[in-house]
């Protein structure tokens, strides 16, 4: 088998455990959008213009993120959901 042959059918059959098993994919929680300097977008309750990002679950169920945090540091925890 040639290596086109090999990654093409490497690529189907990705394909048919994206199609058939799609839950696989999307049971997950991940940052879709972020803002890191909201300069005029956005604003917050007390109308300031703060950064921000969206979360997306695309699981059925709640998912309880207590505990963990986001930073744009590597080392260093900034904020932590309540």
């Amino acid at each position: 088998m040639t290596t086109g042959n090999k990654r093409n059918g490497l690529l189907y059959i990705i394909l048919l455990i994206l199609v058939f098993y799609p839950q696989l994919c999307f049971d997950q929680v991940y940052i879709n959008e972020v803002l890191p300097a909201n300069l005029n977008g956005i604003t917050d309750e007390d109308t300031d213009f703060e950064d921000w990002i969206e979360i997306v679950n695309h699981d059925t169920s709640v998912i309880n993120l207590a505990g963990y945090g986001l930073s744009d540091r590597r080392n260093e925890i900034k904020w932590v959901f309540p």
